[in-house]
């Protein structure tokens, strides 16, 4: 076991390094990958956590001042990611959440002569919990109010812990107005039936700012299988989720000028030139429709000039550009390709022109 988790912390620290240097959806697919490696191996959350930190620490310090604030937000979604396979009442959350068994006696049954190790252990857990990137909480099953919510609270929606506990339904008070019902309906049936929560959406902070969070609880379960109260943890998405939007925007603007260009354009394949897309003046210059793409090819634009093609396209490859270059084929073409991200893999966007006379 020993072994095992020393194998897990030198693959996250590698794979985070990765990410922190620009890997994409794959870095964070990584991510997924290390926190269901982490639950099979039977690696705590406190322990994945700590992982993070010491694989953190050095490549913090080895990053531009400038840089280290957008660092650590990459690798607090990286860390997030490796999170999401834990379920709240698995293993890895017991081992943290164990520890304060006893705050849970003071809750409901004010055990005086207890009152001793209940402080000790909130201490044990909260110095644990605020390691996280997370907000934590805890929410009575008799009453449905929090009774402790953790200081990152403060950061995500700028309510200090006091301020929060203080008033009975903050909450639900700052979810989004359009997300409420759907939350409250979803937070309805997990107190009722019990398992587990899981939902994304939108809280608003103090100031109004949008808020995106995964968040995650389940009931934790006493020694003869009872249920004593909901613990809970929201993480912070609105980073991805404003990225997605984003490029959803993107794309959509790039459809929109693809499609209405005059100029013909196709998104060709690497290396062999396969043709993916063509917009309408390309088919035209094609003589082609929709239907033909999987069997055409830029060599199709090129006649003869096959040789001089292959050569445009490992430039393009290497470089990243290529063009204008002119072809002799059916007509004469002038050809121009930038490389392109097309659903994960590289590819080709062309521009071709006929050369008038």
């Amino acid at each position: 076991m020993i072994r095992t988790q020393e194998e897990l912390a030198l693959d996250y620290g590698a794979a985070l390094k990765d990410y922190l240097l620009g890997a994409g959806e794959e870095g964070l697919t990584r991510a997924y990958d290390l926190g269901r490696r982490a639950v099979n191996d039977g690696a705590g959350l406190v322990k994945v956590v700590l992982i993070h930190q010491k694989a953190l620490d050095p490549l913090v310090r080895r990053t531009a001042a400038g840089d280290r604030a957008r660092a650590v937000r990459r690798a607090m979604d990286f860390l997030a990611e490796c999170l999401a396979p834990f379920d709240m009442a698995h293993r890895g959350f017991q081992d943290a959440y164990g520890r304060v068994r006893e705050l849970n006696e003071e809750f409901e049954a004010l055990v005086g002569d207890r009152a001793r190790e209940v402080r000790n252990a909130e201490a044990r857990f909260r110095a644990h919990v605020e390691q996280t990137p997370a907000v934590t909480y805890i929410e009575s099953l008799k009453t449905g109010d929090t009774v402790y919510i953790s200081s990152q609270i403060q950061a995500m929606l700028e309510f200090t812990p006091q301020e929060w506990l203080g008033e009975p339904g903050r909450w639900a008070r700052q979810i989004h107005t359009e997300d409420r019902d759907r939350i409250l309906a979803e937070m309805s049936r997990f107190r009722d039936q019990g398992g587990s929560l899981k939902a994304e959406y939108r809280l608003i902070s103090r100031t109004g700012r949008e808020v995106w969070v995964r968040h995650e609880a389940a009931c934790v379960l006493d020694d003869a299988g009872r249920p004593r109260f909901i613990q809970g943890v929201m993480l912070e998405t609105t980073e991805r989720k404003v990225a997605e939007r984003e490029a959803r925007e993107a794309l959509t603007m790039f459809r929109r000028l693809f499609d209405r260009t005059g100029e013909a354009v196709v998104l060709a394949a690497l290396p062999d030139g396969r043709i993916l897309e063509a917009n309408g003046a390309a088919l035209r210059m094609f003589d082609a429709q929709l239907t033909d793409l999987p069997t055409r090819t830029l060599g199709d634009l090129v006649g003869e000039d096959r040789g001089r093609l292959r050569a445009h396209l490992d430039r393009a490859a290497a470089s990243g550009e290529a063009g204008p270059d002119e072809f002799q084929g059916a007509f004469p073409v002038i050809l121009s390709s930038s490389v392109v991200d097309h659903a994960g893999e590289r590819a080709l966007l062309c521009i071709a022109r006929r050369r008038t006379p």
